[in-house]
This record gives C-alpha cells, structure tokens and sequence, in this order.
C-alpha cells in the first residue's frame, strides 16, 4: 500500500522588530527587578532583617532548639471545646519546646 508522506514545512526564521523590541524590553525589566531585588535584600541585611533562617525557611524545617528566642510564625491543629479540629495561627516568641517530636512549644504572643 503507498501512503503519501507528509510534507514538510518550510520556516522562514525571521522575527518582527516588534517582537524582537518586546522581546529586550522583558529582559531589560527583568534584569531591573532582579538588580531592584538584590539591592532590597542587601539593605536589609544591612538592618539586621531577616537571618539565616529567612532564605531556608521554605526549605528545610529548622531544628526546634535552634529556634528558642526566635520570633516565630506556627500553625496548631487543636482540639476545641466541642471536640472539632481547629486550626491557630500564632506569632510569637518561642520560649520553651515542651516535645520536639510533636512539635509543642511554648510561646510567648506578640
């Protein structure tokens, strides 16, 4: 059975001035922001915000006894009165860790 193979199509490769204008203009405010970035995150190193934590914190959960005196961001699941789960967000001061394996902490609001 003979079957007609499928043409091929030529490109031609050429691109707009628009498109290529378009283009450098992304670059360049790309390269603004990031350069923009980069300078907000030394001035604020210079200030003392943020620490070593700051950039690995979405990375790898910190050892809880690094963290005594830290102020901190925690979500609980707790059991509340009518016996339903609820859940807390807390920002505070970690003081004391009751159970590192569990998670309990004390803390101290604010």
């Amino acid at each position: 059975m003979n079957v007609p193979r499928v043409r091929e199509t030529k490109t031609l490769g050429t691109v707009s001035e628009l498109a290529e204008d378009m283009k450098k203009l992304s670059d360049d405010r790309c390269k603004e922001m990031r350069r923009k970035g980069t300078e907000l995150k030394d001035q604020c190193k210079v200030k003392g915000e943020g620490d070593q934590w700051y950039e690995k914190s979405w990375l790898i959960p910190t050892d809880m006894i690094k963290l005594k005196d830290y102020h901190i961001e925690m979500l609980f699941v707790y059991n509340g009165e009518d016996g339903t789960k609820c859940l807390g967000w807390y920002q505070g001061t970690l003081k004391t860790i009751l159970k590192e394996k569990t998670r309990r902490v004390r803390m101290e609001l604010g």
